[in-house]
């Protein structure tokens, strides 16, 4: 059986398994080794896992079954795979980790450039353009690339006694810039310049015309903006806000946002916290990214579909498409329960019969309304309004109903 099973394959299988194609040079790399591997007589086999990394798991475990003699992997996560590369080795096939290192895996050949030296040679540019020294804010790619590690190794390493100083650090998805370059632009992430407050309630307009003196505020249309300046500093001032009621948000640097802070409060304005402004935007109908979007919950699925526009191109167009015409597996919902119960985030929704078919993303006891009500995703099935559903809280059930997800009345200025 083996031997004629080797006769028949007459040529060399390359398994070569991508995290994603948003990083433009991934693209480049598959075509040029798809092109080197046929000239030498093999055949390779690619899979794009669209930075899923159980996906990228399940095509790995597809390649195996396909019995490839060599295994070529871009991890999505880089310290998800050992289980899988395991696996792999214990059939025979050679794995080789590609551009970013798989961490906790015995993996038989690691090819990248030298990550630590990409560090170095930034650093050093940086003390040649600032020999007095300075401060750095430092903006890496994804938590997830051992590579970001390796390079910020090497950077440290370089900047030390330098002067230099590294004052803020984050993270940013890796693909952002490839994509920006696309449209002859660069992206920065300014977040540490800017702070905001948001100004809300019916009384908002009178509020910052009359203390902070935007007098051109309360001709602003809802959603729209201006800009202006603070003792010449910048500030933009916009009639948005995420509770329900007429609001501005002004951004400007935090030192001057601080002061704008002071103001209001002399002026008897009130402060709130994100837990207040929660009740408001979940009474008001409007989703929260982390509750009811996230990777997993798309817009078609939570029921902003209308929000896009798929006579333009963007990202993910495609997928998005397919839900609205094809439809989703599970809806976003409002539902209302007949008890003064609180229905929490992660929360089992449930049918009569005690059958799971959904879970709460965000619910609260309304106190603007007196009652107790909830965001849930639900199979589709189960999302028509007046449909009757349980909620699960700790060891009791509760009766509830789909209703529309504006519980409240919103009060915006058109």
């Amino acid at each position: 059986g083996q031997t004629q099973e080797k006769a028949e394959k007459s040529s060399v299988l390359i398994g070569m398994s991508f995290d994603s194609f948003v990083i433009e040079r991934w693209i480049r790399d598959r075509d040029v080794f798809v092109a080197a591997a046929k000239d030498l007589g093999a055949e390779v086999n690619v899979q794009n896992a669209n930075g899923d990394v159980e996906e990228q798991i399940e095509q790995i475990r597809y390649l195996i079954g396909k019995k490839v003699d060599v295994l070529v992997i871009i991890a999505a996560d880089c310290e998800a795979f050992t289980d899988i590369i395991a696996e792999a080795q214990g059939k025979g096939i050679p794995v080789i980790s590609y551009d970013r290192l798989i961490l906790n895996a015995k993996t038989d050949l690691y090819l990248s450039f030298d990550n630590r030296e990409v560090g170095v040679l930034m650093a050093k540019a940086l003390k040649e353009a600032n020999p007095d020294g300075g401060e750095i804010f430092m903006i890496e790619g994804s938590p997830d690339d051992y590579n970001v590690d390796l390079v910020r190794e090497g950077f440290e390493q370089e900047i030390k006694d330098s002067g230099l100083e590294v004052v803020y650090q984050a993270n940013c998805d890796a693909w952002l810039a490839e994509q920006a370059a696309g449209f002859g632009c660069t992206v920065r992430n300014e977040s540490p310049l800017w702070g905001q407050i948001a100004v809300q309630g019916p009384a908002a307009e009178k509020v910052i015309v009359e203390t902070l003196g935007l007098s051109k505020a309360a001709d602003l249309a809802f959603y729209t903006f201006y800009d202006t300046d603070i003792e010449g500093r910048r500030m933009i001032v916009s009639r948005t806000g995420y509770t329900g009621e007429d609001g501005f948000e002004l951004y400007a640097a935090p030192g001057d946002i601080c002061a704008i802070w002071d103001k209001l409060l002399a002026a008897g304005v009130v402060p709130c916290g994100l837990g207040c402004r929660d009740t408001l935007r979940f009474e008001a109908g409007l989703p929260l990214y982390g509750d009811e979007l996230s990777a997993e919950i798309s817009p078609v699925v939570a029921g902003l579909g209308m929000f896009c526009k798929f006579d333009k191109e963007f990202i993910g167009k495609e997928a998005l498409l397919q839900q609205k015409t094809g439809g989703t597996p599970r809806k976003l919902v409002g539902i209302e329960i007949a008890d003064k119960a609180i229905p929490r985030a992660g929360y089992p929704v449930e049918l009569e019969d005690g059958t799971e078919v959904g879970v709460v993303t965000t619910g609260y006891h309304s106190i603007s309304l007196d009652k107790s009500i909830c965001f849930a995703l639900v199979d589709t099935g189960c999302a028509a309004l007046e449909t009757p559903l349980w909620i699960r809280i700790r060891k009791k059930v509760f009766p509830g109903k789909v209703v529309r997800k504006r519980f409240y009345q919103t009060n915006y200025k058109k």
